[in-house]
């Protein structure tokens, strides 16, 4: 069994064997190209969701700025509203109405993040808790000028606002905080598994170079060249040169099969040049003799033949 499963191997023609390595090579290439596609891929996605959770950490960090400094520009416009004070009220305003717009700005990107459960549940709970802080810092700062008092009593509300947004907003930088690390650490990890299927896919690509060559020097160059050996050595009138691989069922057996007939057949021809040169004079003489005869009588027997049909067809004619 494993004799003829050897002889089907070696019977495998030339052709087709390098169309097989053509087609594993290829498919060797293609694997390495879309390993790389796909690494190139993974880690992209990867320091994208890393960038987009820095970028909401960052944001965030901003907004809870935002969040002390609203409540600095109260305890300014209370500031400026004493006798004697250098502060402006209106660039007061001007800053609380800047720290304002980017407080909402800062706390509708962190609700409108989806990238992770787990900070969408924190960042969701902040808008009502800055709107009353925001709606509770606007009416002290319009009251502040016209009834002091009035807005003096209303800084107990504001600062529990002002705590309330503040518990909000650390649960929310916590989470956030989280979400970056793990993006962070999701990248790296994705980097590494890149890394690694790249190495693998470039071993796999080396030992099937590797294989092909050994397979090919195996299996096409050495026995091409035990051929050439033998096709010189019967070319040469060795005719009991021994002749290796004459038995696989491809080209090169077919190939030794015709060189082995083809040198036989010189060497035939050698041998009876050589073998008539060394005849004795005497010897030469009587195959010549025996030589013309035969060719006389055949020579004599084709004109008896010639005359025969000759007469025949003249007999005919005068018949009819």
């Amino acid at each position: 069994m494993s004799h003829s499963k050897s002889r089907a191997r070696d019977a495998m023609s030339l052709n087709r064997a390098i169309r097989i390595s053509g087609a594993v090579l290829f498919g060797l290439m293609l694997l390495c190209g879309a390993t790389g596609i796909v690494a190139a891929w993974m880690q992209t996605a990867a320091l994208q969701r890393q960038t987009t959770a820095a970028a909401l950490f960052a944001n965030h960090e901003g907004a809870d700025m935002m969040h002390d400094a609203i409540r600095s520009d109260v305890l300014a416009a209370f500031q400026a509203a004493e006798p004697g004070s250098t502060l402006q009220r209106t660039d007061i305003q001007t800053d609380f109405r800047t720290h304002l717009a980017e407080l909402r700005k800062g706390i509708a990107a962190d609700s409108a993040y989806t990238g992770d459960a787990s900070v969408a549940a924190v960042t969701s709970k902040l808008a009502a808790p800055m709107e009353a802080y925001v709606r509770s810092a606007t009416q002290i700062i319009d009251r502040i000028e016209r009834r002091p008092d009035t807005a003096r009593a209303m800084l107990p509300g504001f600062f529990a606002q002002f705590r309330h947004l503040e518990v909000a907003m650390g649960a929310a930088s916590e989470a956030i905080e989280a979400n970056s690390q793990r993006s962070a650490d999701d990248a790296k990890r994705i980097g590494q598994i890149a890394m690694i299927l790249l190495v693998i896919t470039l071993a796999i690509g080396i030992a099937g170079t590797i294989a092909f060559v050994v397979l090919a020097v195996r299996r096409v160059v050495q026995p091409i060249i035990v051929l050439a050996d033998t096709m010189r050595e019967l070319g040469d009138g060795n005719l009991a040169a021994e002749v290796t691989g004459a038995d696989r069922g491809d080209e090169r057996a077919a190939k030794t099969a015709r060189g082995r007939r083809a040198a036989r057949r010189r060497g035939a021809k050698e041998h009876d040049r050589r073998r008539a040169r060394q005849l004795p004079p005497a010897d030469a003489r009587s195959a010549d003799v025996r030589l013309r005869r035969a060719v006389g009588s055949s020579a004599d027997d084709g004109g008896d033949r010639r005359r025969a049909q000759g007469a025949h067809a003249l007999s005919g004619r005068r018949g009819g």
